[in-house]
C-alpha cells in the first residue's frame, strides 16, 4: 500500500473553524484541500483502467447509468483497493477538521465517474436532501444533540480526483430550517419539488467538498465534450474523463453500534454498500455482484480478519479473468491485511 496515497493534509485551527462556520451557516458547504493534486493524479491513475472496463459491461456490474449520456455511478466498486484507501484518507481527515480528534467510521458509496460525451442530458437527479424525520441521518443528528457534540450535524462528502471547467459539478440551494426537514419519508433520500439548486460548486482534484444533509443539492451534467476545459490533473489518460471522485460519509464511530458494526462487515464482504450511512447497514441497495467481481486487478475479495475487512494483495489477472463471477470468498488472506475503517 502507498502511505503516500493515504495520507491526508495537515489540519489546521482556521481550516477547521473556517469549515465548522460554512457549514453552521445558510451556506451549508464547504471546500477544503484534502489530499494533494499529485496524490489525486496517482489515484485517478491507479483507477482508470479498470473504470472503464467495468464501466463497458455495466448492465452485468449493476451500473447505474443516466440516460445513456456518459454519466455513471458505478455503486459497486466499494472494493477496489485505491478506494478503501482513499476512504481512510478522507475518515482521518475529517476527524481531525470537524470531530475533535474522535475515532471514526466511513460508508462505502459511489465513485463518480463521468465520460466526455457530445450527447448531454439534463441529470434525472433532481434537487433534494439526503434526510427527512425518523431516517438514519436525522437519528444521527438527535444522537449528536443529546451528546453535546460541537458539531452535530449529518454531513456527506465528495473527493475529486480528476475535474474539468464546464464538466459535471455539484451545485447547491438553500438550507432547510429545522421545522422543513420532510416527515413523510424514512428513508432519507426527499426530492424537494419546489425548490431550486443554481450554485454551481467547481473542485479541484485533492479538494473535499463537504455538505450538510438538509442541504438542498443535486448534479448537473456538464457540458459536450468540445465545450469542456483541459483535465485536471493533465494527463493524457483523463483526455476522455469528464468527472472523477468518491463519495465518503463519515461520522463518530460511537454512533455505530456493534451489531451494526458487526453486520456491515458481513454485508461489505458479500457486495452491499452503504450509501451515505456511516453508522448503520443500508437496506435499500441489494448487490448486484459480489465484491471479488469489483475488486481491483492487484487485489482479490477483501476478507473478515479480526472483525475488519480489508482488500488483500494477489496477484494480476486477465481483463476476462477479473470480469469473472467468483463462486467464494477465499477463507483466509492471501497477505496480512490492512485495517480499513467502515
Amino acid at each position: 500500500m502507498s502511505h503516500a496515497l493515504t495520507s491526508h493534509l495537515p489540519v489546521s485551527p482556521q481550516d477547521t473553524d473556517r469549515v465548522i462556520r460554512e457549514l453552521q451557516s445558510k451556506r451549508g458547504y464547504s471546500v477544503v484541500q484534502c489530499i494533494t493534486a499529485e496524490r489525486a493524479k496517482e489515484a485517478a491513475l491507479r483507477s482508470v483502467d479498470h473504470l472503464d472496463d467495468i464501466c463497458k459491461d455495466w448492465p452485468k456490474y449493476g451500473i447505474a447509468s443516466a440516460n445513456g449520456c456518459g454519466i455513471v455511478k458505478p455503486y459497486r466498486l466499494a472494493g477496489q483497493r485505491v478506494f478503501w484507501d482513499l476512504r481512510q484518507a478522507v475518515t482521518g481527515f475529517l476527524s481531525e477538521l470537524v470531530y475533535s480528534g474522535k475515532d471514526c467510521c466511513c460508508s462505502i458509496d459511489a465513485v463518480a465517474f463521468s465520460r466526455c460525451t457530445e450527447k448531454i442530458k439534463t441529470s434525472t437527479l433532481k434537487p433534494h436532501v439526503d434526510i427527512s424525520v425518523g431516517c438514519p441521518s436525522h437519528k444521527l443528528v438527535e444522537a449528536m444533540r443529546d451528546f453535546g457534540e460541537r458539531f452535530p450535524f449529518s454531513i456527506q462528502c465528495q473527493l475529486a480526483l480528476v475535474t474539468r471547467e464546464g464538466g459535471p459539478s455539484f451545485v447547491t440551494g438553500r438550507l432547510l430550517d429545522e421545522h422543513e426537514i420532510p416527515r413523510n419519508n424514512r428513508k432519507g433520500f426527499t426530492p424537494m419539488k419546489d425548490e431550486a439548486a443554481q450554485n454551481l460548486v467547481p473542485l479541484q482534484p485533492g479538494q473535499l467538498l463537504i455538505w450538510r444533509s438538509d442541504l438542498v443539492h443535486t448534479n448537473q451534467s456538464g457540458l459536450p465534450a468540445s465545450r469542456l476545459g483541459p483535465a485536471r490533473p493533465d494527463h493524457v489518460r483523463f483526455q476522455n474523463i469528464a468527472r472523477l471522485g468518491l463519495f465518503v460519509t463519515v461520522c463518530p464511530k460511537i454512533y455505530r453500534t456493534e451489531a451494526q458494526r458487526r453486520l456491515k462487515i458481513e454485508r461489505a464482504a458479500k457486495g452491499f454498500c452503504t450509501t451515505h450511512s456511516p453508522h448503520i447497514v443500508s437496506v435499500l441497495f441489494p448487490p448486484v455482484v459480489r465484491m471479488c467481481d469489483t475488486i481491483d486487478t492487484h487485489f482479490t475479495a477483501p476478507s473478515i480478519e479480526n472483525n475488519s475487512v480489508s482488500p488483500m494483495g494477489a496477484k494480476r489477472t486477465t481483463a476476462t479473468a477479473r470480469r469473472t463471477r467468483a463462486t467464494a470468498l477465499p477463507s483466509r488472506p492471501l497477505l496480512s491485511p490492512i485495517p480499513i475503517k467502515i
